[in-house]
């Protein structure tokens, strides 16, 4: 990129900054990215997303990623289907096919994907991926205010919304988002000095190593630091704020935390309330270095993927199915 003059960086890590915000897309739109991480420090295209692009221009047909495939109603139970599909795609596949109506672990689940080659992935951890994407997709439908197409039931097991009844979906979601307001202003709450702490954990859960929460010094400087790992041999090494505050965080807070940073260092801003334009324009400026930005609800929502603070019941649905005693001779009977 440097080379041929496609982008320019005044930064002094931009392999780490191209890294980072690669991925950083790839978390953020799961299935949708135009990229997919093939190995550690190994990119590609996403192909879903090419066929979606050359339908566009006339160049081919194909299905988008982010629509499930219709099952054909002469289609065999537990045929596989031929067209290779997104990991959530093929999961929603496997649950209709072979749930028959009771969740599955998404370990079984990928099993059944890869057996029956309903996705195309080179990655060491084919399960993982699945589940993060499940994960992924419904965080970004709940933040949208958008149906979910998968319901987590706790301990690994998924299960399909669409096997809810109506009123018992919106029963839960009302449930959940009252839960979720609840967390956020229970964070609200804390100690200035908790929080931080709080924080540090959640940091731990994420995959950052080195984890480090400085001694409680006010609102001011660095709360915590840490080390993640993009790729084998690529570490970013993170300086964290924690605002624990009602009013949205305004750009001299990024423009702050950037002046503190050392060299080879990124900067990550947490808080329990929001970002104004101008903080997340300063945070994704490209002759800075990298700001990544956590507000309250994704903050709540990553607190409750991690189990803190909050826990998943399982649902369990009873249906009425009449009875029937004896059989018809017997009944005739009598």
């Amino acid at each position: 990129m440097l080379d041929q003059q496609l982008w320019e960086s005044e930064g002094k890590t931009p392999d780490a900054t191209v890294a980072a915000r690669l991925y950083t897309d790839i978390k953020k739109k799961g299935a949708g990215s135009r990229f997919v991480q093939v190995a550690k420090g190994t990119f590609a295209l996403n192909p879903d997303v090419e066929d979606q692009q050359a339908q566009l221009a006339g160049e081919a047909e194909a299905v988008p990623s982010n629509e499930a495939t219709p099952l054909s109603a002469d289609m065999p139970v537990g045929a596989p289907l031929k067209k290779r599909l997104s990991f959530t795609d093929a999961a929603e596949d496997v649950l209709q096919r072979h749930g028959n109506g009771h969740p599955m672990h998404y370990r079984d689940i990928t099993k059944v994907v890869l057996d029956e080659d309903l996705v195309k992935t080179s990655g060491k951890t084919p399960e993982a991926t699945l589940y993060a994407q499940i994960i992924t997709e419904n965080a970004r439908a709940e933040m949208r205010s958008k149906p979910v197409r998968f319901v987590r039931h706790g301990k690994g097991m998924v299960g399909l919304a669409a096997w809810l009844e109506p009123g018992v979906q919106q029963e839960i979601a009302k449930h959940n988002a009252d839960a979720e307001e609840q967390m956020l202003e229970q964070l609200r709450e804390l100690d200035p000095a908790d929080f931080e702490q709080l924080a540090g954990e959640l940091l731990r859960e994420l995959g950052i190593r080195e984890v480090e929460v400085t001694a409680y010094h006010g609102d001011k400087g660095i709360d915590a630091t840490g080390v993640y790992e993009l790729a084998e041999g690529l570490d970013v090494r993170i300086a964290v704020q924690a605002k624990r505050q009602q009013q949205n965080v305004q750009r001299p807070t990024v423009q702050a935390l950037n002046g503190s940073l050392k060299p080879h260092q990124q900067g990550l801003i947490i808080t329990t309330s929001d970002f104004g334009k101008g903080a997340r324009e300063e945070a994704a400026r490209d002759d800075k270095p990298l700001i990544w930005l956590i507000n309250g609800k994704q903050l709540v929502k990553l607190l409750i993927a991690n189990d803190i603070g909050a826990r998943r019941v399982a649902v369990e649905l009873v249906e009425p199915t009449g009875f029937e005693l004896g059989d018809a001779d017997r009944n005739a009977a009598t």
